[in-house]
């Protein structure tokens, strides 16, 4: 699971990532046993994924942890439960 930024309103809200069956995105879900997902990122269009110090944030640990995904048509703020999760998400 990792914390999403919104779009449109820049509050944090946590989703849970799975892989798609295609392994070409990554779907993301309001809660662990939703049945549709929210969203997803394609993964063929991600240009970067990384670890990002700066960010706007009312409250400092939400700044910890904190990762971006970069496509063309969004970047994805996200925030993992620990750094090595957010490590794993940039590294692989």
């Amino acid at each position: 699971a990792a914390t999403e930024r919104g779009e449109t309103v820049k509050s944090y809200k946590r989703r849970f990532f799975t892989l798609g069956n295609d392994n070409r995105s990554c779907l993301f879900y309001a809660a662990n046993q939703n049945a549709k997902p929210k969203g997803f990122i394609n993964l063929a269009e991600v240009t970067d994924v990384r670890l990002d110090g700066v960010i706007e944030a009312s409250d400092k640990r939400d700044a910890q942890h904190h990762f971006l995904v970069v496509t063309p048509r969004r970047t994805y703020a996200l925030f993992a439960s620990t750094q090595r999760d957010a490590d794993y998400w940039v590294e692989g």
